[in-house]
């Protein structure tokens, strides 16, 4: 059946190419449309009349899905494109031949501007330039206006505009809107804060610190330089900006003012408080460091802060100081500085932070504070001093009163070095400061070295005297203590340097130890300084003899031994065979001879004597006594 159909479209084909071209016999809805809408034609309804549209597949031939086609020729009177462009539809009808242009236009969204002003004004400009006819709403109603016209019109509130673009004569298009919510007066934006960054000739920049309203989107920012009075826009910003960085400036030598202003578009603006950046230096001469900066002349002023290290230093409320000078300085310390100028509106303009090292030709003051000490039979050399950062100290050492002859160089107190008992070594210091002057020599310390004579009855103890304090010695102690360190008594000397000790216990003493303090007579860095340590050891001594007659005459009768630095005792006495003839714990008691009663023969007696000392340390002695008759 179909191929019927198509032999009879090709039969009526060549009949109309053969009889009739160039007939019309339709009209279309309209000579131009939108994509998407529906095309109709209108021919009378001839009977078999097929058209050509000249479209793609996916486009809508009348209601017809499926329609039966030849050569793209179709049996439908209506039509839907669904791409834009320009189209030639071709009739065929018996013996006649026609055809008609159509237009095809995409649905765009048409253009238009609006800016807002004061007064709940906007501004309106239609710039689209691509439909027929246009029809404005912003909530009055429709109204027709033109391509490029310029609206100015008041709005009752927060209003949806509508713009809507038609083609002729379909009047098919789009609308597009804006929604706006006008202002009756214009954020008034404020300046908080101006920060110099670096001082410069040509590369200094500054940072602005504002607050702006988020809804309004028009701001711009304006600078005068030198207070000329004449403000230039630098750049413009959104609502959504806090902070603005202006770079390449003079900042060494030009003073910069700024303000933020909001404007709309019909020449309407408002502008926050000028803030203006001042010129700021600082230079180190002796023994003060020079601040300056340029005269702050607007009328808001306030006040000027300086700030050294972060701290409040000085504030000045009128306008014409211009200049601080700081004598609290110290050679090759570093002292940062900053300008901060307040102005009655609340707002701010900073300087940068400059620092500089102290410098001084100024010659320092001697170190008179030198003390010496001696632990663990090391002396060591203290000091203080009043200037911080001193890079080194040189430590000087005479011996026996000789020239004194750098040793070595030490950055801080205290020196610590081996001590020679056999010499009487004393020390200074000297000291270069950051700014390379020298001081004097300080004063002179000589520690106590302290000599002993020790005898088993007494011993006699000699020091040098110490020198180093500033109010003097007002005494020597002397501590003497047991071989465990705890002390035993402490013996004012006075100012003597020698003493003899003959408290010494022959039954019970094992050693001491002896040490000198020095004593000042007020407050000195050293509350005392220590002489070396001195140490007498007494050892366990048993002397016996080697043999005894107990015959009762008088002479030699007891075998007893003697001795000395002990606290315990006990001895015991054998026979060759083995058998104790004699015990006792007591060294007074000997052994008279006798055994178990009678008198022991005479031989050879084995001994064996155990002594111990106040800190348990044992000794034994063996040994042989000859029993005589």
């Amino acid at each position: 059946m179909i191929q019927i159909v198509r032999y009879f479209l090709g039969f009526i084909l060549l009949f109309h190419c053969t009889y009739s071209w160039g007939q019309e016999k339709f009209d279309l809805s309209a000579d131009t449309v939108c994509v998407g809408d529906l095309l109709t034609i209108s021919d009378d309804n001839k009977p078999n009349t097929y058209y050509n549209f000249q479209g793609l597949i996916s486009d809508t031939c009348g209601t017809i899905p499926n329609a039966i086609t030849y050569d793209n020729y179709v049996a439908c009177k209506s039509y839907t494109y669904k791409k834009s462009g320009t189209y030639v539809i071709d009739q065929i009808i018996n013996s006649y031949n026609a055809k008609k242009t159509v237009v095809v236009m995409d649905k765009r969204l048409p253009l238009f501007e609006v800016h807002k002003c004061i007064n709940n004004q906007v501004k309106i400009l239609i710039t689209d330039t691509y439909y027929h006819e246009y029809l404005l709403d912003y909530g009055i109603g429709p109204v027709a206006v033109k391509s490029g016209q310029e609206l100015i019109v008041t709005l009752a509130g927060p209003t949806a505009i509508n713009l809507t673009g038609r083609f002729r004569p379909t009047l098919c298009g789009a609308s597009a809107i804006q929604n706006v919510t006008p202002f009756a007066v214009l954020p008034a934006p404020q300046l908080n804060k101006i920060t110099t960054n670096n001082i410069s000739q040509s590369s200094g920049s500054i940072n602005l610190s504002f607050s702006v309203s988020a809804s309004f989107n028009q701001y711009k920012i304006e600078r005068d330089i030198n207070y000329s009075s004449v403000f230039s826009p630098i750049d413009t910003i959104d609502g959504t900006k806090t902070n603005f960085l202006d770079e390449n400036l003079n900042t060494e030598s030009n003073s910069y003012c700024y303000r933020i202003s909001a404007f709309d578009d019909c020449n309407h603006s408002t502008s926050s408080v000028t803030v203006c950046s001042s010129p700021f230096s600082v230079s180190a001469a002796n023994n003060e460091n020079d601040i300056n900066w340029a005269q702050y002349q607007g009328s808001d002023f306030q006040s000027y802060e300086i700030l050294k290290n972060n701290v409040p230093l000085s504030t000045f409320t009128s306008s014409i100081i211009t200049t601080l000078i700081d004598t609290d300085i110290k050679c090759g310390k570093e002292d940062c500085y900053k300008l901060i100028t307040h102005l009655t509106t609340g707002a701010v303009s900073e300087s940068p932070l400059i620092c500089v090292k102290g410098i001084s030709n100024t010659i320092p003051t001697a170190i008179n504070n030198l003390n010496s000490t001696i632990e663990n039979n090391q002396v060591k050399i203290l000091w203080a001093s009043s200037i911080s950062s001193i890079p080194k100290y040189t430590i000087l050492k005479s011996t026996n009163g000789g020239t004194p002859e750098i040793i070595t160089e030490v950055k801080q107190s205290p020196f610590i070095s081996t001590v020679n008992l056999l010499n009487n070594d004393c020390y200074q210091i000297e000291f270069t400061d950051s700014c390379g002057n020298n001081s004097p020599i300080s004063n002179q310390t000589c520690p106590v070295i302290l000599n002993m004579e020790e005898s088993e009855t007494e011993n006699i103890l000699q020091w040098t005297p110490y020198s180093g304090f500033l109010s003097d010695v007002s005494k020597y102690i002397i501590v003497k203590s047991d071989l465990s360190g705890n002390i035993v008594k402490e013996i004012d000397a006075g100012t003597s340097l020698s003493y003899t000790d003959t408290e010494i216990d022959p039954h019970t003493s094992v050693g001491f130890t002896y040490y000198i303090k020095a004593i000042p007579v007020g407050t000195e860095i050293l509350p005392f300084s220590q002489s070396n340590i001195k140490t007498v050891k007494y050892e366990i001594q048993i002397f016996t003899p080697t043999a005894f007659t107990p015959d009762k005459d008088g002479v030699n009768d007891i075998f007893v031994p003697k001795g000395k630095f002990f606290t315990e005792f006990e001895m015991t006495v054998f026979n060759r065979w083995g058998e104790i003839v004699f015990y006792t714990s007591n060294i007074n008691n000997g052994w008279d001879g006798l055994y178990k009663g009678d008198v022991a023969q005479q031989d050879s007696y084995a001994y064996l004597i155990k002594a111990k000392d106040n800190r348990g340390r044992e000794k034994v002695y063996k040994g042989t006594v000859t029993l005589l008759r």
